[in-house]
């Protein structure tokens, strides 16, 4: 089939790998299943890892299809949270294509060709949620637009479906307007005021146990106010913006989630796909920059496997965006594993992950401990040796882990990781929390409980020593159990009659079956 026959849809990840990697195996996903052809814009820093993570997904068969993914370069700038320079770069492209301007690609099979929105019109553009910049500068020209553009707009969210039903069916900005009228004070302050200061409120949603609001900041993190402004509060609210919402979380992670955010959705006339879980067939080959480290970690896990035997290893990431506030809680927890000689392996690819020049000496020089700043996760996660995953529970992560087979314990720091801790210790008991890590605001009392941590080192010493001693014992094993279950059930999503599968099938049939967009203006003969 001629490629100008085909139907064309944009994604648009930022500069976050979590976000990026997932649309990256969406975008696989979508030329396989229907006639469409995908730009996925992916940031430079991203772009090798991309190509690996996407051609990971197909079988050698398969490889036809890899030309009808066109990625276009996107420079992200020099700061790892905000996306600034993602925003510039795209608008740029952007207007040179409804310029009519062509713009060049590389397809994922090597080739190169010219994006023209004359000659292959979109029929959807899917942009993060964190890209609401872009978001709100494209809903702006369809609405300021003289004719119809047909220009189909919809939200990308990275996150679980708790996060969504508890924190995004509400949109902050009338009640930030309404603190800067009152207190007159700057659109900034305003939005610090509202989404910085914590003050006890007790937070209701359908599918958690009643929170406290603090309870969503469990490290008592806090974006930049400038990130405040420009992007976290306005999030919620962009929903209203678009036609509809793509997620990659899994429906049947947490189904009455799923189905009271698609029952939110449906109110305003929206609709929600649930694409997840997006994990590709095999491990990507590690990029250049990426081989060494790869090769290193799993011979360690090769060599712990004979030492120590299957199960035996701890993964430990605070994913590529976030660390522990507290340097000593971590210091401490480390301290504890070593001294209960269990062997770990700690990923720190986070431009804000820092150890003391100290502790990176003694972690160096043990043996059963391997660190590195970009390992290869799904791999490592796969291994025989890996036991368990001590991480922040990012949602990638944490669809990651169910897929291995790997249990959790969990340090959330902010975003949906508090949910999805919640969600997994509490409603279905499938993972441990740790608590006595929690800092700053966050370390208040549990609504559920109402127990506050003690927070001291002594305290993170004793609760980690006895979540390891359940972690490797007949408890733990009972979490693995559960989790496996929820595994089996997961792992059906993309099989042929899977929900994921529908979801995805239904929006491309949507887009697919609306006009293509007419960016440029009919002129008469």
């Amino acid at each position: 089939m001629a490629v100008e026959n085909l139907k064309h849809v944009l994604l648009l990840p930022v500069h976050m790998w979590g976000h990026a990697r997932a649309m990256s195996i969406l975008a696989g996903r979508m030329v396989r299943m229907r006639p469409v052809v995908v730009t996925l814009c992916i940031a430079d820093k991203l772009w090798d890892r991309a190509k690996a993570e996407i051609k990971s997904d197909f079988t050698p068969e398969e490889t036809s299809y890899l030309s009808r993914i066109h990625l276009l370069r996107i420079q992200q700038g020099d700061d790892h949270i905000d996306p600034a320079g993602v925003r510039d770069h795209f608008m740029q492209h952007w207007h040179r294509l409804c310029a009519g301007e062509p713009v060049l690609y590389e397809a994922v099979d090597g080739s190169m060709g010219l994006i023209d929105l004359h000659a292959s019109p979109l029929s959807a553009i899917v942009v993060d949620g964190m890209a609401v910049e872009v978001m709100e500068a494209l809903h702006k020209q369809r609405t300021a637009s003289t004719w119809p553009l047909n220009l189909r707009l919809y939200l990308w969210a990275p996150v679980c479906s708790d996060f969504l039903v508890a924190l995004f069916r509400t949109d902050p900005m009338p009640f930030i307007h309404a603190v800067q009228e009152q207190q007159k004070i700057s659109l900034i302050d305003a939005t610090a005021a509202v989404l910085s200061t914590k003050q006890g409120m007790v937070m209701v949603c359908p599918c958690l146990p009643p929170m406290y609001d603090y309870e969503f900041e469990p490290q008592g993190f806090s974006f930049p106010k400038e990130i405040l402004s420009r992007i976290i509060a306005k999030a919620a609210g962009s929903v209203r913006w678009t036609d509809g919402l793509v997620t990659l979380d899994a429906y049947d992670y947490h189904p009455e989630a799923s189905a009271a955010f698609k029952a939110h959705l449906a109110q305003h006339g929206q609709q929600g796909y649930y694409a997840g879980p997006l994990i590709s067939a095999q491990h990507p080959i590690p990029s250049a920059t990426d081989v060494k480290g790869a090769e290193e970690s799993l011979r360690f896990m090769d060599r712990q496997l004979q030492e120590h035997g299957e199960r035996s290893v701890i993964y430990i990431s605070f994913g590529s965006l976030f660390w522990p506030q507290d340097p000593a809680k971590l210091t401490t927890a480390l301290d504890v594993l070593i001294e209960q000689k269990v062997p770990f392996i700690m990923s720190r690819p986070s431009p804000v992950a820092k150890l003391s020049d100290d502790l990176v000496q003694r972690l160096t020089d043990n043996p059963n401990v391997y660190i590195g700043d970009w390992l290869p996760q799904q791999a490592l996660l796969d291994h025989p040796a890996m036991g368990w995953c001590l991480s922040h529970g990012g949602h990638n992560t944490v669809l990651e882990c169910i897929h291995s087979g790997i249990p959790m314990i969990l340090w959330p720091i902010t975003v949906d990781q508090a949910p999805n801790a919640v969600h997994l210790t509490y409603n279905v008991e499938m993972a441990y929390e740790l608590m006595e890590v929690r800092t700053g605001v966050g370390a208040g009392p549990l609504r559920r409980t109402g127990k506050a941590p003690l927070g001291t080192l002594d305290a993170v010493r004793d609760e980690l020593r006895d979540v390891v001693g359940k972690a490797f014992g007949p408890d733990g094993t009972t979490k693995r159990q559960r989790l496996l279950g929820l595994r089996d059930t997961l792992e059906k999503a993309w099989t042929e009659g899977g929900i994921a599968r529908q979801e995805v099938g239904q929006f491309l049939d949507d887009v697919m079956a609306l006009p293509s967009s007419t960016l440029f203006p009919v002129r008469n003969a």
